[in-house]
């Protein structure tokens, strides 16, 4: 026979094991909200780390006159696991007047991008920055290094004001 005081122990059990389970839930759920933050964190600190041993040094920028204009990037990719390295040429604004991007090449290796000036006002500067790619495929831009073109016009050219 069953008296009431082990009826009394029995439903004491059941709650305490809801009370297990509902925290259980309660953390399983937060977890839910808190782990896209987590990954996302990791996977940019892991781009910050691989753009830290990127080196890449613009070595020259040559403004060619001529019709239509051109530029001519020298970059030396010195060390790290760049993937692409991009160069972006300005003008005495600012803004851009040629973009290019080429493959990194090999560790000590000079890579040289040739595009023609696409904007208005004269090529002033060279932006240049390695581009690393994350474990699952994104890609970051790391920061750029800038040097200041020269202006070289071919023979029987003109040089342009500047």
């Amino acid at each position: 026979m069953i008296t009431r005081k082990n009826k009394r122990g029995l439903s004491n059990i059941v709650a305490t094991v809801l009370i297990v389970l509902l925290a259980l839930a309660a953390v399983a759920i937060v977890w839910g909200f808190l782990r896209p933050t987590f990954d996302t964190a990791a996977s940019e600190t892991n781009l910050r780390t691989k753009c830290f041993s990127v080196d890449v040094q613009p070595v020259s920028c040559i403004w060619t006159v001529g019709s239509p204009d051109s530029v001519t990037v020298r970059v030396r990719n010195m060390r790290g696991e760049a993937q692409s390295i991009v160069a972006d040429v300005v003008n005495e604004a600012g803004a851009s007047v040629a973009s290019m991007e080429e493959s990194a090449g090999p560790s000590l290796g000079t890579v040289t991008f040739e595009g023609t000036v696409t904007g208005t006002g004269t090529p002033r500067r060279v932006s240049v920055a390695g581009i690393v790619t994350g474990d699952a495929g994104e890609r970051a831009v790391c920061p750029p290094v800038t040097i200041d073109c020269t202006q070289y016009a071919p023979p029987g050219g003109t040089p342009a004001p500047g």
